[in-house]
């Protein structure tokens, strides 16, 4: 049981859920979130977040983008709580028992969430505003270099 407990828990606290979303606000704006839960998964949101706006970038035709408005939320939410268990000892001293219950578990499970959000504005190399601009290209190079360390 205790076994299956332990599985149970690092699945829902170690568990690894990204989800992204991109909402065109103009031809070359976009808004892209990405969400995380789970301990590691909170942890990868911002790679998640800039490999989706890099692929967006190079998918809509373009070379580089600015992020602006960033935005980002991070808390838990209830997954439910730890089994309880009951150990009861009984002395018995002549025609009298005396018995003690202890309780254990029933605490709380918090999920770890995080979102972040962005506005992108994509441009081609040479346009106006383009100067400052991350490349796409390179950002996914170094995100590749990254995750295979």
């Amino acid at each position: 049981m205790r076994l299956i407990f332990a599985l149970i828990s690092a699945a829902i606290l170690f568990g690894c859920e990204t989800t992204s979303s991109a909402i065109p606000l103009q031809k070359n704006v976009w808004q892209v979130s990405t969400s995380g839960i789970g301990a590691i998964a909170v942890s990868k949101v911002e790679d998640d977040l800039m490999r989706k706006v890099a692929h967006l970038t190079i998918e809509q035709g373009y070379d580089k983008f600015i992020l602006t408005r960033p935005q980002s939320a991070q808390g838990s939410r209830y997954g439910g709580t730890t089994p309880v268990y009951a150990n009861t000892n009984v002395n018995v001293y002549g025609n009298t028992g005396y018995a003690t219950t202890t309780y254990s578990g029933g605490q709380p499970i918090l999920i770890a969430e995080k979102t972040n959000s962005v506005i992108v504005v994509m441009y081609n190399k040479g346009e106006q505003g383009s100067q400052n601009a991350l490349d796409a290209r390179l950002i996914l190079a170094q995100l590749d270099t990254k995750e295979n360390r």
